[in-house]
């Protein structure tokens, strides 16, 4: 019988983007952040940026969290749950906060 589980790693190789958390600010610009605190990214003069500007900066700096709960999310359904551990629950929980992140609710 062929093994069909999954693991967030078979989606390819080791993950090429900077390693999260990222986050959201800069003085004069709007910028995503690595966690080593190198700028990613740069979305906006901050004197000239529309709310949607804002929300994308935080959309972009939660891609870590939101790639790793959708990892996640994918091996759960492939695998199935277990009925004696909490896999379920702590994935709603990291995919929930993660979504909240990317909404700017956190």
């Amino acid at each position: 019988m062929k093994d069909t589980t999954y693991t967030p790693t078979q989606a390819g190789t080791a993950a090429k983007h900077t390693a999260g958390p990222w986050h959201e600010g800069g003085c004069n610009l709007i910028s995503v952040y690595g966690a080593d605190g190198i700028q990613l990214a740069v979305v906006s003069d901050r004197d000239k940026a529309t709310p949607a500007d804002k929300a994308n900066a935080r959309l972009v700096a939660s891609a870590p969290e939101l790639l790793e709960a959708l990892e996640d999310c994918l091996a759960l359904i492939v695998n199935g749950v277990n009925g004696c551990d909490d896999s379920a629950y702590r994935i709603t929980e990291q995919t929930r906060k993660a979504i909240a992140k990317a909404k700017g609710e956190l």
